[in-house]
């Protein structure tokens, strides 16, 4: 299997949001937006990779969509400390 073939299989976003396990400190619609968050994030960066054919330019594409979930991950946590 492809690096590309790995990312898209786990980018698979039921399998993403199956195991989140949420404490009871938040509501059921807290909980739903999160899980939609998270399944969206992780249907863009699928389809990114649909246009990608390249392992290599996969990799980096990767690379730049960490960075910027990352970077949207500190600045909540700052929004929210």
């Amino acid at each position: 299997m492809s690096k590309l073939d790995q990312a898209r299989s786990i980018l698979d976003a039921g399998r993403l949001v199956a195991d989140i396990h949420f404490t009871d400190t938040i509501d059921d619609a807290q909980k739903a937006a999160i899980r939609d968050h998270l399944l969206d994030q992780a249907e863009r960066m699928k389809s990114g990779l649909d246009d990608i054919k390249d392992d290599d330019d996969a990799s980096y594409f990767l690379a730049v969509k960490y960075v910027e979930c990352k970077a949207g991950w500190i600045q909540m946590n700052l929004q929210l400390n």
